[in-house]
């Protein structure tokens, strides 16, 4: 079963054994992400195909502006892409 593509500023942050944690939230504040509604944990491979910049902190990357999420199980990825220049369409064609 392949999961729903969300929508919201990501926050990638390296876990030191090799995988990262992928968080999706509804909100940005001065004092971080706020509303996380979806995580996912322990990916070794995230493909970032957005032109939205990032802020580095530490060993976290925070998006500054919203971006699509989506896990492709053939591939065993996640991928990160800009909501403007990516659509369901698209991302079947390309696979």
């Amino acid at each position: 079963m392949s999961l729903p593509t969300d929508r919201g500023y990501v926050a990638i942050t390296e876990t030191g054994d090799g995988t990262r944690r992928v968080d999706i939230f509804a909100r940005r504040s001065a004092t971080g992400p706020t509303n996380v509604f979806a995580t996912h944990n322990g990916q070794s491979e995230v493909v970032v195909t957005s032109k939205v910049p990032f802020e580095q902190n530490g060993k976290t990357a925070f998006s500054t502006e919203i971006v699509e999420v989506w896990y492709d199980e053939a591939a065993n990825r996640l991928y990160v892409a800009d909501p403007v220049s990516t659509t369901v369409a698209a991302r079947f064609l390309q696979s």
